[in-house]
């Protein structure tokens, strides 16, 4: 079962909304004093964390605020008095000097990682991680070549579903193992070899047919039909 956070009672995530849009919209102006409402917007962002952590980056992009601002302004409010002290007006050089004096104690090698924590996880707890990024995150972060290999892998699973397309698949396997054992240059051991490729596939295409050969039912116009077009376009 999916946790869930339940903010407290006084805490009114709609107000709290309002407050953070406000101050950020006033850190964003020009002016001495905008380091001041981007920690009162980093205030109301912990208060807020501290009630849904699990579902505070949800409730941001809902809100239209902006995860990486936020988090800034969330880290200066948790060091306001040593901001105030150090006399910065400047928000990217107090957020400079915070992360100066507050080092990583872990080494590169021990330091915790996506991937580790992915693998530490259990089956439910990555499948609600990835139902709380959602897919148009997921899509736009994956690299082409995993893109690729989740939709060959789509497609495969989708043949393997369908009789026919497994059939037609076991049949152009089958077929291409025998062109390329008669090919002119093709040696008598690869040949020989490539023959048995295409025996394996016609057994396994039998054996879909329940080992009946009659309900093999073998069209080939649609193909020539689609291979015209194809060729007079």
């Amino acid at each position: 079962m999916a946790y869930i956070d339940t903010p407290p009672v006084d805490v009114k995530l709609d107000e709290e909304a309002a407050i953070i849009q406000r101050e950020c919209a006033a850190a964003d102006l020009a002016g001495l004093d905008r380091i001041n409402h981007a920690i009162e917007a980093g205030k109301h962002g912990n208060k807020v964390n501290e009630c849904i952590p699990r579902r505070f980056r949800r409730w941001l992009r809902q809100n239209g605020l902006k995860k990486s601002t936020m988090y800034n302004y969330m880290l200066l409010a948790r060091y306001e008095e040593s901001v105030h002290r150090s006399g910065h007006t400047s928000i990217y050089a107090a957020l400079r000097m915070i992360r100066k004096q507050t080092p990583s104690n872990k080494s590169p090698k021990d330091r915790e990682t996506l991937v580790k924590h992915w693998k530490r996880e259990s089956e439910a707890a990555r499948t609600e991680f990835l139902d709380e990024i959602g897919i148009e995150e997921f899509r736009l972060a994956m690299s082409l070549a995993f893109y690729r290999r989740i939709r060959d892998l789509v497609r495969v699973e989708k043949a393997a579903s369908n009789p026919d397309s497994k059939g037609t698949m076991l049949l152009k396997k089958a077929l291409s193992h025998v062109r390329t054992a008669d090919a002119p240059d093709a040696s008598e051991t690869a040949a020989a070899a490539d023959l048995a490729e295409a025996m394996v596939c016609l057994r396994m295409l039998l054996r879909a047919l329940g080992n009946d050969p009659t309900n093999a039912v073998f069209g080939i116009s649609a193909a020539t039909a689609a291979r015209k077009k194809k060729a007079a376009a």
